[in-house]
């Protein structure tokens, strides 16, 4: 379905499950996480590096599919109805001066408004917690120096290239030993390409979940992605309250 909506080759959709252990040549049940960076030492350059630029800005563009569904969390959670309250929502989310302030707002905001549901809370912190951990990848993506390996200092090196952290960058560059603190070849990229997108789909879920009808956010709980596992407990606890008769309401009642 995926491939259809987002044109993504189907390959890369029915491998989603491998991605994770494909970056560190393990096997899947590894405690190595989606959104951990491998050490800069062991990335090889590969492809060229227009190729990088490419895989950037594919990356990039995916990430903006995140800041889209939380732009409608957001909106949600401070009870926009009309077209008048979702501008002024949207205003103020993007009047906030970075993602990791407009996670920590819409913390707040959930904890407000679902004080009466902690399962939903729980959810959604779950989702804004899996936003905060792929951040620094956005970031390191977003402002990293693609490098040409095969011409650098005008000497043959290895072939390819790689997106690794600027040299300005003192926080995460040691130029004592010139150690970029990360390095992503065209594999890496595409891998946090698709990582981001697959979050920006449970978004999608989520805002069906936790703020239109019963009926739809059974159907959307029950969507799973190989991100999905990051989200347990709290998915599963909330999908068991909706799954309860007692919480079961009819349908066509209107989106929170």
């Amino acid at each position: 379905m995926c491939s259809r909506l987002f044109r993504i080759p189907a390959r890369r959709c029915s491998a989603s499950a491998s991605l994770y252990s494909s970056w560190w040549g393990l096997d899947f049940m590894t405690e190595k996480k989606p959104w951990d960076k491998p050490e800069p030492i062991t990335v090889m350059p590969n492809g060229s590096i227009l190729e990088i630029y490419a895989c950037v800005g594919a990356a990039l563009s995916r990430w903006a599919l995140v800041e889209g569904m939380l732009l409608e969390i957001f909106c949600h959670l401070l009870y926009a109805k009309d077209q008048d309250s979702w501008y002024t929502a949207s205003k103020i989310f993007g009047h906030l001066t970075s993602t990791s302030t407009r996670l920590e707002q819409m913390r707040v905001a959930g904890d407000a408004h679902f004080i009466k549901k902690p399962a939903h809370k729980d959810f959604l912190k779950a989702n804004l917690n899996l936003v905060s951990n792929f951040l620094p990848r956005r970031n390191d993506i977003a402002h990293g120096v693609a490098v040409d390996y095969s011409t650098q200092d005008g000497v043959a090196r290895q072939n390819g290239a790689a997106l690794q952290t600027p040299h300005f960058n003192s926080k995460d560059f040691d130029p004592a030993v010139n150690k970029p603190g990360y390095k992503y070849n065209i594999d890496l990229l595409r891998d946090y390409e698709q990582s981001f997108l697959l979050l920006g789909l449970e978004l999608m879920s989520t805002v069906k979940i936790l703020f239109w009808d019963d009926q739809h956010a059974l159907s959307a709980i029950a969507n799973w992605t190989p991100l999905s596992q990051h989200l347990l407990p709290a998915k599963d606890n909330l999908k068991s309250l909706l799954s309860s008769p007692s919480n079961l309401t009819f349908p066509g009642k209107s989106p929170a």
